[in-house]
């Protein structure tokens, strides 16, 4: 991964995003801890944070598992890793939204993914922390499955081809 990025939005807010990039695990791969993406810092008891991203399953959806998610201080959130609501090779955006708890798991804010076995690619982009003050509109988690969802054109390997006849922009 090559990640990095902080920017203060407004006031009681801060957002700390992250570029593209993809997670891979071989055939022959034992399972490890230390296979995670994210942050470290030290967030007040409290606070309301959220983790977003587009991820991408290439060739198959790992199943659900106690170190694969959003990880919040300590607090696992993978609900979204959900089959009957994910595609494999095609874009999501998924997002999870928990109380901060100080001093949890050494205050990590991570998309982890220790125990997803391998063979197994899994691509990701555009991940996003926000601290809020106070509650956001909605608390809890989102998935936006749809193959009209797909990533900036910021790394041409990253991009899904696109559709005949659409214009790319410019």
């Amino acid at each position: 991964f090559s990640f990095g990025g902080l920017t203060d939005v407004v006031p009681g807010t801060q957002l700390y995003s992250r570029d593209w990039g993809q997670w891979e695990r071989g055939p022959d791969d034992y399972l490890q801890s230390g296979q995670w993406i994210g942050w470290r810092m030290q967030v007040p008891t409290g606070k309301i944070a959220k983790m977003a991203c587009y991820i991408k399953f290439m060739g198959q959806i790992p199943d659900r598992s106690n170190h694969f998610g959003m990880r919040f201080q300590g607090q696992l959130h993978n609900e979204w890793v959900d089959k009957t609501r994910l595609t494999a090779d095609v874009w999501h955006h998924v997002t999870a939204t928990s109380t901060t708890t100080l001093g949890g798991d050494a205050n990590h804010f991570i998309l982890i993914f220790d125990s997803v076995p391998g063979p197994d690619r899994i691509q990701i982009g555009g991940l996003r922390l926000e601290i809020f003050d106070s509650l956001p509109a909605a608390l809890g988690f989102v998935c936006h499955p749809g193959p009209g969802v797909s990533p900036p054109p910021s790394d041409p390997s990253l991009n899904p081809p696109s559709p005949e006849g659409e214009d790319e922009g410019g």
